[in-house]
């Protein structure tokens, strides 16, 4: 072949995540991460569902973690876990992998974030970032409650709460499978996307809150505010409802501070 030197094609680096869940163990949410937010009282939002802890509400099954709302003799029951007290961090890359439940009428999946001093000074004070949040009245109303994705953001100026946010129709359902969620959030700015199509971005250059270390939500609500819906009789959505996760992981995007 004469002299020719041959280049090696280059290797993709792969960078490892500063922190990240597989749900490949086990049988519960690992305790070393996750806690549980309990009980009912509509969580600010007039929701109808009991948060619990019970494996017929939250459980890790074949490599997923599983959320599932029930319908139960005097309501709904489901579950929020949280990496509160666990783990937090300020900036990074936040990914997760998906498969939201048909929502019909009035379910509500969720992957978002609470400023740590959320014990102290509540909410919206502490701060609130939403990767993304599905089940919204208006997408009910248009047929596309199972394609229309929501992120968006809560903070307090002086003792007004501010909000932004956008949603983003999918050209299919998103109960059809799984699908990637991130949420790159630097010194300046916050991006989502699902599957690499932008959903939002919000310049955070001047909001204090949002400079601040976060911790993550994950939860499957029933009725309330964002639906639209106050009355048990009025939740359509097919029950049991199973809101699945593969994997969440935080990538160090070279801003990110780790908290454990």
């Amino acid at each position: 072949m004469g002299d020719e030197t041959l280049e090696k094609p280059e290797t993709a680096v792969i960078t490892p995540p500063v922190w990240c869940d597989e749900f490949d163990h086990g049988s519960a949410p690992d305790e070393r991460k996750w806690s549980y937010d309990l009980g009912a009282g509509g969580w600010g939002n007039r929701e109808l569902q009991t948060y619990t802890a019970d494996p017929a509400n939250v459980r890790i099954e074949d490599g997923r973690l599983v959320i599932t709302a029930l319908k139960e003799k005097d309501g709904f029951t489901s579950a929020r876990i949280k990496t509160e007290g666990k783990f937090s961090f300020r900036y990074g890359t936040l990914e997760a992998r998906i498969q939201v439940p048909d929502m019909g009428n009035g379910l509500w999946p969720a992957l978002w974030m609470l400023g740590n001093s959320f014990s102290n000074i509540g909410w919206p004070a502490c701060g609130e970032l939403i990767a993304m949040e599905m089940g919204i009245g208006g997408a009910i109303a248009d047929g596309v409650v199972n394609r229309r994705v929501t992120s968006a953001a809560h903070w307090q100026v002086e003792r007004r709460h501010n909000t932004a946010g956008a949603t983003l129709d999918h050209p299919t359902d998103l109960t059809d499978g799984f699908h990637t969620y991130r949420m790159e959030w630097t010194p300046t700015e916050l991006i989502t996307s699902i599957d690499d199509s932008r959903i939002w971005s919000l310049d955070i250059s001047g909001i204090e809150q949002f400079h601040k270390p976060h911790f993550l939500l994950l939860n499957l609500a029933v009725g309330g505010d964002y639906a639209g819906i106050h009355h048990p009789a009025d939740i359509t959505a097919p029950l049991p409802a199973e809101y699945r996760i593969d994997h969440i992981r935080v990538f160090d995007n070279g801003h990110t501070k780790v908290i454990i």
